[in-house]
């Protein structure tokens, strides 16, 4: 009987342990499932304002005209743009946690907050003096197609977002 009851103890100890154990596995899962929807939905959020800023200043349509009439022969200088404001403090802030998210979702984030960057510093870099009108032209087109990736990777993280999390 002391024996029977010994292994009932034992047996008592090791199940409420692994209980004790899965539990704790079972809240650090939920915990790290939320912060990992909370750090998608912030990018999501940031991504969607940057894209509807784009839109609504009217960006990649004043490099289309831009180019457009250099291309047609007329004079243009090339654009300069001051960001003074941190439109990437998400991100910024949260490029440690970047791997919480499924890796084409983390992809698409980097490559859209890296293309805008560049697309940044192109146009704050100054005044680009006695350039060729071909030289103005490439320099347009470089821009275009790099804001235009941009918002097309941000447009494919939101997708990947939303699909991630049912939205």
């Amino acid at each position: 009987m002391d024996f029977s009851a010994g292994i009932m103890a034992l047996l008592g100890t090791i199940v409420g342990g692994v209980l004790s154990i899965l539990g704790s596995v079972i809240l650090e899962y939920c915990r790290q499932g939320n912060k990992r929807k909370n750090l998608a939905f912030a990018l999501r959020g940031e991504l969607i304002a940057i894209r509807k800023i784009i839109e609504q200043r009217g960006y990649k349509e004043f490099l289309r005209k831009g180019l457009r009439a250099l291309e047609e022969g007329y004079e243009r200088d090339i654009p300069i743009l001051s960001a003074r404001y941190e439109y990437f403090q998400c991100y910024k802030d949260n490029v440690a946690n970047l791997g919480m998210l499924n890796a084409d979702t983390a992809a698409a984030v980097t490559q859209s907050y890296t293309y805008a960057r560049a697309f940044l510093e192109d146009v704050s870099g100054g005044l680009r003096l006695n350039l060729s009108n071909e030289e103005k032209q490439r320099f347009w087109k470089e821009l275009l197609e790099i804001l235009e990736l941009a918002d097309e990777k941000a447009k494919c993280a939101i997708r990947l977002i939303e699909q991630d999390f049912r939205c």
